[in-house]
C-alpha cells in the first residue's frame, strides 16, 4: 500500500507507532549547510586535481558516484574486449582505470574532511540542540554519510553507538555493547587495524579536535572506513569485508517497526540498502519530500523494496509463516524542521 498524500512530519510520527528507526541521506547533511555538503561543492573541492577535474568536464556530473560507476563500466567493457590470461597482470587500461578511482576516494573524503564545519560556536549549539530534538523521536539511527554532523548531534544519553574503551584515543567496536547508532557506509572518524574496527574519540563536544585526530590519522597512512562505490554491488562486497559494516547491515535487516527514510535519493547504487528494507520486518515506511521532489520520483525504489519483501514472503510460506508487504507513506522534510531553520 502506499498513501500518495504528504504528511507532516508530526502526522507521521503519530502514525509509526511504538519502533520508530530513522535512515539519513545526504539530505540530512545538505539540510545543515547546502554551501558545505552540496555534490557542487565537494566536487569543487575535489577539483583542485587537474587530472580529476577533466574527467568531471568530460563527463559532465558533479556526482561522485556517478563517476565511479562510469569507470566501472569502462573497465568491464575492456575486460570483454581485451580478456587476459589468469596468471597475467590486468590490462594496463584497466590498472590506470582503478587507480583513478582510487584517487577519487581519496579525494572525496579529503574534500568533506576540508569542507566540513571547524568552529563550535553559539550558532552550532543551537543547531545541535535543534536537531538533538529530532532525533529523540527514534529508537535508532541508520547513516549513509561519512560526515560527523549525526555523530556530533546525537543525543549520548539516549544513543550508543557501540565503541568503548576507557580514557584512549581509539575506542574498538564490541558486539556484545549496545549499539542503535550505526555508520552502515563507514564515516570519517572510523578506522580499522589488526584489533579491529575502532573510531577516534571526540573531546569536550569540540568537533575541531576530531577533525584534527583524523587528518593526523590519513598522514599517518590511516585511511577512515568509508564505503564508496558506483554500483550496490561494489558497495555490498565493501561492506562484508569489515566486521562493523557487515554486522550494521545485517541488523538493518532484521528491523521491525516503523522506518523513517530522510534525505536518501534511493538510487539504484544503493540497491543493497533497498534490499536490507525488504528482507526485514518494518510494516511502514515513511519517505521525506525535500522542495518540489514527488512520490513519483520514488517508484523503482518501493518497486525493489516490494519485489524483495514478495520473494521473502514466498519462502516464508513455505515455512508457514505470514508476513504481510509495508505500507509506505510521503512526509514534508521541511515540517521535519530538523535543524530548526523554520
Amino acid at each position: 500500500m502506499t498513501d500518495g498524500e504528504i504528511k507532516t512530519f508530526d502526522e507521521a510520527i503519530t502514525m509509526a507507532g511504538d519502533k520508530k528507526h530513522l535512515l539519513l541521506g545526504n539530505g540530512f547533511s545538505i539540510e545543515y549547510d547546502a554551501e558545505i555538503f552540496s555534490y557542487d561543492k565537494i566536487c569543487e573541492c575535489i577539483n583542485k586535481n587537474e587530472k580529476l577535474l577533466e574527467i568531471t568536464k568530460k563527463l559532465n556530473t558533479t556526482n561522485i558516484e556517478e563517476i565511479m560507476r562510469i569507470l566501472d563500466r569502462c573497465i568491464d567493457v575492456i575486460t570483454i574486449i581485451k580478456p587476459q590470461e589468469k596468471d597475467k597482470k590486468d590490462d594496463p587500461i584497466c590498472e590506470e582505470l582503478k587507480k583513478i578511482k582510487d584517487e577519487f576516494k581519496s579525494a572525496l573524503v579529503t574534500a568533506i574532511l576540508k569542507l566540513h564545519p571547524q568552529n563550535y560556536d553559539k550558532r552550532s549549539r543551537q543547531l545541535k540542540l535543534d536537531c538533538e530534538r529530532f532525533l529523540a523521536n527514534f529508537d535508532s539511527i541508520y547513516t549513509l554519510n561519512f560526515d560527523l554532523l549525526s555523530y556530533w548531534a546525537m543525543p549520548f544519553q539516549k544513543f550508543k553507538d557501540g565503541f568503548v574503551g576507557k580514557g584512549e584515543e581509539r575506542l574498538y567496536f564490541a558486539y556484545w555493547c549496545g549499539c542503535n547508532m550505526r555508520f552502515l557506509h563507514g564515516a570519517l572518524h572510523l578506522f580499522h587495524d589488526k584489533v579491529g574496527t575502532y573510531k577516534i574519540r571526540r573531546s569536550n563536544d569540540t568537533p575541531d579536535y576530531l577533525l584534527m585526530q583524523i587528518a593526523r590519522q590519513i598522514e599517518d597512512g590511516n585511511f577512515p572506513i568509508c564505503v564508496i562505490d558506483g554500483s550496490a554491488e561494489g558497495k555490498r562486497n565493501a561492506i562484508y569485508k569489515n566486521d562493523y559494516l557487515r554486522t550494521s547491515y545485517e541488523n538493518l535487516r532484521n528491523l521491525s517497526g516503523s522506518l523513517f527514510i530522510y534525505g536518501c535519493s534511493l538510487s539504484p547504487n544503493d540497491d543493497h540498502i533497498l534490499e536490507a528494507i525488504g528482507q526485514s520486518n518494518v510494516d511502514k515506511i515513511f519517505i521525506s519530500l525535500f522542495g518540489t521532489a514527488t512520490a513519483e520520483g520514488y517508484d523503482g525504489a518501493i518497486r525493489k523494496i516490494k519485489e524483495v519483501r514478495k520473494a521473502k514472503q514466498e519462502q516464508m510460506k513455505e515455512e508457514n509463516n505470514q508476513q504481510k508487504e509495508p505500507e509506505f507513506y510521503f512526509f514534508s522534510a521541511k515540517s521535519a524542521n530538523v535543524w530548526g531553520k523554520k
